[in-house]
């Protein structure tokens, strides 16, 4: 089974890896509450009517 490595911050390298991943993490919970939530009928929408405009602009250019 995988065991994660302990984190050598003797090294400048994984030092910085390390701050910059805790920086992300301190971010995440204040970019979660700007994500707007859709729910998959909407997508689905979406994702019909983009290919009938693209079925539409293909007849167009035969």
């Amino acid at each position: 089974q995988f065991k994660a490595q302990n984190t050598d911050m003797s090294d400048p390298h994984e030092n910085q890896i390390e701050t910059e991943y805790l920086e992300l993490m301190n971010k995440l919970p204040t970019l979660n509450e700007k994500i707007e939530k859709t729910n998959f009928t909407d997508i689905k929408k979406a994702h019909f009517k983009a290919e009938a405009e693209k079925i539409i602009w293909i007849r167009c250019s035969i």
